[in-house]
């Protein structure tokens, strides 16, 4: 409704000028679906740092602070009943990242009004660690006041010190989050496991109030050949789209959510790739390339194709094939 006041995200994150990655690979899917996006940038490059070489700026701790500050003084932070985190460089500003959460719901607790924070505590990816123990450290303590958090394999064995091989392993690794952090709902990401060599598992988990019993779930999507920047962005900003405070208080919510969100992310990635393979097929290839050129054609071919996806971000298209599991046979080690 054109009249209606849109609900409010405030989403704190990374940002390129060129491309998909962080708070460019989570806006513009966000507003289509209806929400007001206040992008408060952690770093500032030209592209993403897939392509081998990129200019630009992180900022610091204080300098995040004095952005969110700003809003607070202005009476703008409080309008966000949401709060969407991602990449942030450094220890210092993960722990200001948790200082400005904190805040602002105490701020909408005394307005009587609640905030949902989904946190995707982004630390590295396929084995290597891409930021410093003391930011490991860091995140280990915000996550506890998270509604929501979704790392992917790797990150999720790095804050449980848990090996993840199989789909029990998988199972113990998301009780663990809960009991170790508290942490209410849980979505690991990205999950390679030997038994299913030609997919990535997906899987969630909701700590049920009052109780030591988790509703666990998964789902599995066929692996897309390729690199695509961005994919983990655009799955936080869409879960959080399909979730709200209600409706995460009814059974099997978390469940659904993530569902639409795979739905979505993968006719991305198809089409994408469907993109890449044309464009690499007739971009120019007549001149002598070196390997670094060669990165950067295939990199900005990989660029995800969200402008073209916006059917599909506003209604996520039913595939036969994904449909979540409940069961966690012990066979499927």
């Amino acid at each position: 409704m054109p009249d209606e006041v849109p609900k409010r995200i405030l989403s704190i994150q990374s940002a390129v000028v060129s491309g998909y990655a962080g708070n460019r690979a989570s806006t513009f899917p966000l507003q289509l679906l209806g929400y007001d996006v206040s992008a408060l940038n952690t770093v500032h490059f030209s592209n993403h740092t897939g392509y081998g070489s990129f200019r630009g700026f992180r900022l610091t701790a204080e300098q995040i602070l004095e952005q969110y500050e700003g809003l607070e003084e202005n009476g703008l932070s409080c309008r966000h009943g949401y709060l969407l985190t991602g990449y942030v460089p450094g220890e210092e500003g993960v722990k200001t990242v948790g200082q400005i959460a904190e805040s602002l719901r105490e701020e909408r607790k005394r307005m009587g009004e609640g905030l949902m924070w989904v946190c995707d505590p982004v630390m590295g990816d396929q084995g290597r660690l891409y930021v410093s123990q003391g930011c490991v450290e860091a995140y280990k303590d915000i996550i506890r006041s998270a509604d929501v958090i979704t790392p992917n394999q790797f990150e999720a064995e790095i804050l449980t010190g848990l090996t993840i091989t199989s789909l029990p392993t998988l199972r113990t690794a998301m009780t663990a989050l809960h009991e170790t952090y508290g942490v209410k709902h849980v979505v690991i990401t990205s999950i390679q496991l030997p038994s299913h060599p030609d997919h990535l598992i997906c899987a969630g988990s909701t700590q049920t109030p009052g109780k030591h019993v988790h509703a666990h779930f998964w789902y599995q999507v066929p692996k897309q050949p390729g690199f695509y920047s961005g994919t983990g962005d655009v799955f936080a900003a869409l879960l959080l789209a399909h979730l709200d405070a209600g409706s995460l208080e009814e059974g099997g919510a978390l469940e659904i959510a993530v569902g639409k969100v795979l739905s979505t992310l993968s006719s991305i990635l198809s089409r994408t790739r469907k993109a890449m393979e044309e464009e690499l097929r007739t971009s120019v290839t007549d001149i002598a390339r070196d390997d670094k050129a060669e990165k950067v054609r295939v990199s900005r071919a990989a660029e995800l194709r969200l402008v073209q996806s916006q059917e599909e971000i506003l209604r996520p298209p039913k595939l036969g094939w994904l449909k979540p599991s409940v069961e966690w046979p012990e066979e499927m080690n």
